[in-house]
């Protein structure tokens, strides 16, 4: 089964998507034109296979330089049915994959300073949200349980950065919240100064 698929917009822009790997790349058409090659072809053998493209012969290496790369990080690989989906999750999976989070996204505030109608608060919609802002103490129980996880044994990656992001309505909205938890992040990063990166 293929790990990866081509898909083309309207506009013709061509995208490259990977279920290992969880990415999604704009790329020419030269590389979906590549993706079924002989992985044992010289470069003179796939540039041939390219020659028709009316793009320079410096931008054909290019595309070509790009697509032996991502051949290389295994973008065009086959997934391993049977080791890779076994259609089981156990608990031990779960809490590994949660041990790796590297990014939290907070949503301090269902509230804004505009009235903007095509906002999915605005009024455009039939169900609306409810404008409430998130407390301090709900973020310090996210960070605190993340934080059980990610000084265990069962985070594979210590020292990998953890990202804070803030999102709303308008964040800035609930600006005291954001350095609430800005102050929080800073004291994890003094106290975990080797094992976390926030």
């Amino acid at each position: 089964m293929k790990a990866y698929t081509f898909t083309k917009t309207s506009g013709g822009n061509c995208y490259l998507y990977n279920s290992k790997k969880s990415t999604l790349l704009n790329v020419h058409p030269i590389i979906e034109t590549l993706k079924g090659v002989d992985k044992n072809d010289e470069k003179d053998v796939l540039f041939a296979k390219i020659k028709d493209f009316k793009i320079s012969d410096a931008d054909k290496k290019i595309q070509l330089d790009k697509y032996l790369f991502l051949r290389e990080k295994g973008f065009f690989e086959d997934i391993d049915e049977t080791n890779f989906i076994n259609g089981t999750i156990s608990a031990q999976i779960v809490e590994k994959q949660v041990a790796a989070i590297d990014n939290i996204l907070f949503q301090v505030t269902g509230n804004c300073n505009l009235q903007c109608r095509y906002c999915c608060y605005g009024d455009m919609y039939t169900d609306k949200v409810e404008k409430q802002n998130m407390t301090q103490e709900t973020a310090e129980i996210v960070l605190n349980y993340l934080l059980s996880y990610w000084t265990s044994n069962k985070n594979l990656s210590y020292g990998h950065t953890i990202r804070i992001g803030f999102y709303g309505g308008e964040p800035l909205v609930n600006f005291p919240l954001i350095e609430k938890i800005i102050h929080i992040c800073e004291n994890i990063k003094k106290k975990y100064r080797s094992d976390i990166c926030l």
